[in-house]
């Protein structure tokens, strides 16, 4: 299976695990008694796999089909947004929450701010600005009576509360320059999908947008959007390596497994006991398997970017900025309420601390934002577009399903050796000898089982406008079976210049 085609901003990573992941999902043979018929499940993501929701939804749907003793058959439907709504819609997540009370998945696993934004009062409490600066306090949340509580807040939204699901915490990044005071928001226009993230991104000055996807890609490509709030474990979904602000952390992320109510209740009452304990085991596995923050600093920094601290001074005065937004949250007495038990939890467990500065580890095959040879630097940097043409895939022997998964419009961005990929950060490219050899980066959402291996290498002409790649050499993910493939879609159409 060679990569999957992404058509917007970058076009180029492998995505063998997305495909995969994304298609003949079985369960096991139906244990459950003579006559009994297995019932296929629909669980709904806003995303892809390769992010950790997607890794927690795995575990998830893999217990319930244990515990069910395969009466229940989950199917998972990646990205279900995009029966409804664009991939690059900022409403990703609150349209995924639409399908679960409406019954068009039987259960989801959405952020938390979308149960939130519709009045999940007690949830609201994990967003309060600068109070979760732990993941231990995440952990103490999910697992303890107070995380059952909110759970519990869920019922009247039109959904069974499962499983209050520790992600991440949450801090700033700055793809030109970092956040270090609140005076860096002035006429900055930065990503959050969450509400309170873009309230707090006004509070600080600055503009706040939901993009989504390659649409967001396109915005920092273009400068258009200047940073996001994020975390380190988040490295498949920034578009391009950047300076993470390690000392400021606005809030917790959780992601919610959720069920239909309608779908739930009609359960046989043994089955709804086996899906409640599949999400009872789910939190206890992510809460065990949940890489450190220093760990996924770590990763990060070998991989896509530095992390630098604003000191003490300038996280007191983010604090400040921040106050009215605590204030709005503390108005409701049930969210004061759980604020109150946050802390509580907070000063039992043993801080961390935020993760040490560090800068992006380099070497040959790593992002070259410190400079690249000069047969690398000659080489015309740009953003590219091409229509790939089903017909040229078709007649070079590809299959038909290939064929047309792979037409359309494709980009490709070339900046100071690195091949901008947002879902596969610190990818490279390099030319010596007059070929030009792109190579992907370790770890992201969409590197696949291709991550840290070349992607194509060329000969290539440009004159001034017109991009051409000759003499390909495809992938050594997809070895020789797909060289047709390559030659097809790296070469058979020119590649127009259009930044």
């Amino acid at each position: 299976m060679p990569i999957a085609r992404r058509s917007a901003i970058v076009a180029g990573a492998a995505a063998v695990a997305v495909v995969l992941a994304g298609c003949g999902q079985g369960g096991p043979v139906s244990k459950a008694g003579p006559g009994a018929v297995p019932q296929t499940i629909v669980i709904g993501l806003g995303d892809s796999p390769g992010r950790p929701v997607s890794d927690d939804a795995e575990r998830l749907a893999d217990l319930i089909a244990e515990y069910s003793e395969g009466a229940l058959v989950p199917e998972i439907r990646w990205n279900a947004h995009t029966a409804r709504v664009a991939a690059a819609s900022g409403e990703v997540y609150p349209v995924v929450g639409d399908m679960v009370v409406d019954g068009a998945v039987d259960l989801a696993l959405t952020p938390d701010f979308v149960w939130i934004e519709r009045g999940a009062m007690g949830l609201a409490a994990v967003k309060t600005p600068f109070l979760i600066t732990e993941q231990a306090t995440m952990d103490a949340v999910a697992t303890g009576d107070l995380g059952d509580g909110m759970l519990g807040e869920l019922d009247a939204l039109g959904v069974v509360g499962l499983a209050l699901l520790p992600e991440s915490l949450r801090h700033p990044i700055g793809f030109a320059d970092p956040f270090l005071e609140v005076a860096d928001f002035d006429g900055a226009t930065v990503r959050s999908l969450d509400p309170t993230g873009r309230d707090l991104v006004e509070a600080f000055g600055g503009t706040p947008s939901k993009l989504a996807n390659e649409e967001f890609a396109l915005a920092v490509a273009e400068g258009r959007a200047q940073g996001a709030d994020s975390s380190y474990a988040q490295i498949g979904s920034v578009p391009r390596g950047g300076t993470f602000t390690g000392d400021v952390t606005w809030y917790a992320k959780f992601n919610t497994a959720v069920a239909n109510a309608d779908w739930f209740d009609g359960l046989a009452p043994a089955l709804q006991e086996a899906v409640r304990r599949a999400a009872d085991d789910t939190v206890r596995s992510v809460v065990e398997s949940n890489p450190t923050e220093a760990e996924s600093a770590a990763t990060f920094c070998a991989a896509a970017g530095s992390i630098a601290h604003a000191g003490r001074e300038a996280v007191a005065a983010f604090e400040a900025a921040a106050r009215p937004v605590r204030e709005r949250l503390e108005a409701d007495p049930v969210t004061r309420e759980a604020i109150a038990a946050i802390e509580a939890l907070q000063r039992g467990v043993e801080p961390a601390g935020p993760v040490a500065p560090c800068e992006l580890a380099t070497d040959d095959q790593a992002d070259a934002a410190a400079g690249v040879d000069a047969e690398t630097a000659a080489f015309p940097e740009g953003t590219y577009r091409a229509v790939l043409d089903a017909d040229d895939f078709l007649a070079a022997g590809v299959d038909e399903s290939t064929a047309y998964e792979h037409a359309g419009v494709w980009s490709l961005t070339f900046e100071d050796g690195t091949w901008v990929d947002p879902g596969c950060p610190g990818s490279t490219y390099r030319v010596r000898d007059g070929r030009v050899t792109v190579r992907l980066g370790p770890v992201g959402e969409s590197c696949g089982t291709a991550a840290g291996a070349m992607l194509f290498s060329a000969e290539w002409t440009f004159d001034g406008e017109t991009l051409r790649f000759t003499d390909i050499i495809g992938s050594e993910a997809d070895g020789p079976a797909w060289q047709a493939f390559h030659e097809v879609l790296w070469g058979s159409r020119p590649w127009r210049r259009v930044e």
